[in-house]
């Protein structure tokens, strides 16, 4: 997932009354760093939640999660996904052909 530049910075959120004052200013910068670090953490815990784009780190914690050993680190995904495709199937159930009850034509 790409790092996002979008966001505002904190001092953007205050009044221009307040943003005139370098103390705040000062503030807010320091604010923004820490923000910034929050926001590369749930960045960071969004990629390893999806097998495509999790690092080395959260392919191993899947390993050990689905109880499976990867011949190399290449097959690694290949070998989650395919794991997960053979026991979860999160397809619906067909829908009858034939109305069911209360149907009327």
């Amino acid at each position: 997932m790409a790092e996002r530049t979008d966001r505002k910075r904190l001092i953007e959120y205050l009044p221009n009354l307040m943003q005139q004052f370098s103390e705040i200013k000062e503030l807010m910068r320091v604010a923004n760093i820490e923000t910034d670090e929050i926001y590369a953490r749930i960045e960071k815990t969004l990629d390893e939640s999806f097998i495509d784009d999790c690092s080395v780190y959260g392919v191993e914690k899947y390993e050990k999660l689905l109880g499976i050993a990867a011949i190399n680190d290449s097959s690694s995904v290949f070998s989650i996904l395919a794991y997960i495709s053979s026991v979860c199937n999160y397809t619906a159930r067909p829908i009858p052909s034939t109305p069911g009850p209360g149907f009327s034509e």
